[in-house]
């Protein structure tokens, strides 16, 4: 998911930050709705050179330093 929010926001973390915390609010809402456990996987799947991601035009460092400074602010 960081290289799929990545292109997605065309490197924005203020953009990708917002659907993240939409996302943790959906499973707030899931958790107090279902009344029971459940489980939760963290989106977050490492990055990769070879995957098709949505805005397959935007490369803009994708292996350099500003996908390195997202990362850093994705998993904080």
């Amino acid at each position: 998911m960081v290289k799929w929010h990545y292109a997605a926001s065309e490197g924005q973390w203020e953009t990708a930050s917002k659907c993240l915390r939409l996302g943790m609010e959906e499973a707030k809402n899931l958790v107090e709705l279902s009344r029971h456990p459940i489980f939760l996987l963290t989106p977050c799947d490492g990055v990769t050179k070879h995957a098709s991601y949505p805005n397959g035009l935007f490369n803009e460092g994708l292996d350099d330093e500003p996908m390195f400074r997202f990362v850093e602010f994705y998993q904080r």
